[in-house]
């Protein structure tokens, strides 16, 4: 038997390992380091506008009547422009804010799974290998983190479905007798952030709840708690008034059948292209070992046509995501939108992962978690070449990291004008416009025209009678 090359040991496994592990430092470092650059735009000045107008409660009544049904995130954004009074020195708490509770929660739901079947270091590495994935490649961080308006309606409702899931595994395994109070409080707040949340979201517990009854499982009440919860959520973002005026700015719309046409366009067209992704391939082939591990505790007893539906209903749920969109726009789904069906997919593969782990261990009568070194190499360099080339949101962090203190003080130094101009009375305003911004970070400016919705919205909130851009430098 021929010795073991130091050498060849080094560059096969411990460096690829070395490097992974780094990234799983960096790339979230960047993301949190350009949180300190993000300033409020477009929709923000709306909000915070009506919520000084208002007040926290009347603007709760006059949203919900007059544009939206999601009353837990206006909830949400209000209480958080209310309290800020959208300072941009304090805008810095909704990336980060975000940013650390995507991880918190990632965190939580694999603790929960894990049990004692990880180390304490293994899961750590897992949930952050889990948020590269996310930030990686989740369509539009800008609105995914660096908004208020699309991190509170959908990253923040993404975090709630990590917290719920937690709570319904934690309800497998001897449950305390006050868990269904989080599972109820839980559910109903996560139908009310977002529709695209709301829809995938009760039908994941619907299957999930008809799956555990059919098992017979401990936490099947559980589930049916957290099914009737979301139900009652989800009744009150559809029966508000503010959803038929909010339809009405859409200028036309396709139908059933259209909407259904093009979910199946834009579905086929994401999903294969996240399916190929080599950050989530290489993940996937890590990840085997404690598949196998989880599969053998929670799947066990799940009959194979279930381990065999499981990758088929997640094909459909990632599908599902794009029809509120498709029906309420009649449009391909803005970037916050893609973040929560890629983050609805995402589960999905996972608990693919999982079934076909569970099918392999019993086809193999697999008695021990095997270590395929090559198998495993190849993971490496393939999720190497995902976070290194094919992604681009790490790149384009990168790159934003340059741009961003030049960026910031263009805005400061508009905020310096705006205050000037009031203190000399000077009521229209022309500011230059911001040219070159950071790519990763959330922009919508105003414009040329002071009669744009957004230059109203920040006219409005700054107190002044208008505010446009000029080309002039």
């Amino acid at each position: 038997m021929a010795a073991p090359n130091p050498t060849a040991e080094f560059f096969a496994r411990k460096l690829p390992r070395t490097v992974i592990l780094a990234l799983y430092v960096i790339i979230p470092a960047m993301f949190l380091i350009l949180a300190f650059f993000c300033h409020p735009m477009a929709d923000d000045f709306a909000y915070a506008a009506s919520v000084r107008e208002h007040g926290f409660l009347a603007v709760q009544k006059y949203w919900y009547l007059e544009w939206s049904g999601r009353w837990a995130s206006t909830i949400l954004i209000t209480a958080f422009l209310g309290i800020t009074k959208l300072d941009p020195d304090l805008y810095w708490i909704v990336p980060v804010g975000h940013l650390l509770g995507m991880f918190g929660g990632i965190w939580v739901l694999i603790r929960t799974l894990a049990g004692n079947l990880a180390s304490r270091r293994e899961i750590l590495i897992a949930a952050a290998g889990a948020l590269v994935i996310f930030l990686a490649s989740v369509p539009g961080p800008p609105q995914a983190f660096y908004w208020v308006e699309g991190a509170g309606t959908y990253t923040a409702a993404s975090i709630l479905v990590l917290l719920l899931l937690a709570t319904l595994v934690r309800a497998a395994n001897s449950p305390p007798k006050w868990l269904p109070i989080p599972i109820i409080v839980l559910a109903i707040l996560t139908a009310g952030m977002n529709e695209t949340t709301m829809f995938l979201l009760c039908g994941i517990l619907t299957l999930g709840t008809a799956a555990q009854f059919y098992l017979r499982a401990e936490s099947r009440y559980h589930w049916l708690a957290a099914l009737l919860a979301a139900g009652m959520g989800a009744a009150i973002v559809i029966l508000a008034p503010g959803n038929s005026q909010r339809m009405e700015a859409v200028e036309s719309h396709p139908g059933i059948f259209g909407a259904l046409g093009m979910t199946f366009s834009f579905g086929t067209e994401y999903i294969l292209a996240w399916l190929f992704e080599p950050v989530l391939i290489g993940t996937c082939i890590l990840a085997l070992p404690f598949a196998i591990r989880w599969s053998a505790q929670y799947l066990a007893n799940c009959p194979r046509w279930m381990l065999w539906a499981m990758p088929v209903v997640a094909v459909g749920i990632g599908y599902a995501g794009f029809f509120p969109a498709a029906w309420s726009i009649g449009d391909d789904p803005p970037d916050r939108t893609l973040g929560v069906i890629y983050f609805f997919f995402l589960l999905g593969a996972f608990a693919s992962l999982a079934a076909g782990a569970e099918l392999w261990r019993r086809r193999s009568a697999l008695e021990e978690i095997p270590h395929w070194k090559h198998v495993q190499l190849a993971g490496r360099l393939i999720l190497l070449a995902g976070l290194l080339g094919t992604a681009d949101n790490p790149i384009e962090a990168a790159k934003s990291l340059g741009k961003a203190t030049p960026y910031d003080e263009l805005l400061e130094a508009r905020y310096a004008r705006i205050e000037e101009a009031l203190a000399n009375g000077e009521m229209n305003l022309v500011v230059a416009p911001i040219e070159d911004e950071p790519e990763t970070i959330h922009f919508d400016d105003i414009t040329e025209d002071p009669e744009h919705w957004r230059n109203t919205a920040c006219a409005e909130f700054f107190g002044l009678e208008s505010i446009r851009t000029t080309e002039e430098q």
